[in-house]
């Protein structure tokens, strides 16, 4: 399960084969800032996540591997042809992306932590108190399930269900019938911290050969690339159709 805000999708199902994954990042690089691309197939699915100027890490996982870093992204390049991966690019606040981008590299804090000797409840308003940032897995007794709380500068920012597909619940009401399902259940709580001073950006792996791009192929409409609360002003029909092309044919190339 891969983990990513999923709020703001840039576009939307594109489908690998027809398209370059270099290009594809060097574009929503320039047209976004900063991001993540959200790789899924029946068979495997990766992430891999960008700023403005580097690629910060990738993260590949299939049925019996999976991959970090450069290893991932070129793991993704390889079988992008192959796979036929459903593609989706989200945006991904700056401050925030560097957050998700290691989340994969979190070191071990705390481990094996007990509920009968630590309160969920307690164990996050200590991180809060020493605005760590990081997460918490939950594993719940009695088949009960579990989940993630992910915790940035001790402010929580998230949590997902251990059974879930990687969604992102934002709400306090996740948290809280966690904790709750906690203390009735039990379980086990590991703290994983995430060491932001600890970022450093990918080289790119040389571009791999793909099969033939067939340019004919119907994508996807992009949506506007740049978040903004200010309505735009109206475009007239021809200038919008032009902007589209312009995008996919970047993608194309």
């Amino acid at each position: 399960m891969i983990i990513i805000p999923r709020e703001k999708p840039a576009i939307q199902d594109l489908n690998s084969y027809y398209i370059k994954i270099d290009k594809l990042l060097e574009h929503y690089q320039g047209a976004l800032g900063t991001g993540g691309v959200y790789f899924k197939s029946p068979i495997s699915e990766a992430v891999v996540f960008f700023d403005e100027a580097n690629i910060l890490n990738g993260y590949y996982k299939g049925r019996k591997e999976e991959f970090k870093g450069g290893a991932a992204l070129t793991k993704i390049m390889e079988t992008a042809s192959q796979n036929n991966y459903s593609v989706t690019v989200y945006y991904i606040l700056p401050e925030r992306v560097y957050y998700w981008a290691n989340l994969s590299s979190a070191e071990p804090l705390y481990s094996d932590l007990t509920s009968e000797f630590t309160d969920l409840e307690g164990l996050i308003k200590k991180m809060e108190s020493e605005k760590i940032t990081g997460y918490i897995e939950v594993k719940l007794n009695q088949n009960a399930g579990g989940g993630f709380l992910f915790i940035y500068n001790g402010e929580v920012i998230g949590g997902a269900s251990a059974r879930g597909e990687g969604e992102l619940d934002r709400s306090t009401g996740y948290r809280d019938d966690l904790i709750k399902r906690s203390r009735v259940s039990g379980g086990i709580f590991n703290v994983k911290k995430i060491q932001l001073s600890k970022i450093s950006a990918l080289s790119k792996p040389a571009d791999v050969k793909s099969k033939p791009v067939v340019k004919s192929a119907a994508l996807p409409t992009p949506v506007p690339h740049r978040m903004s609360s200010k309505a735009s002003p109206p475009r007239k029909d021809s200038r919008r159709v032009l902007a589209m092309l312009s995008d996919l044919l970047v993608l194309l190339e």
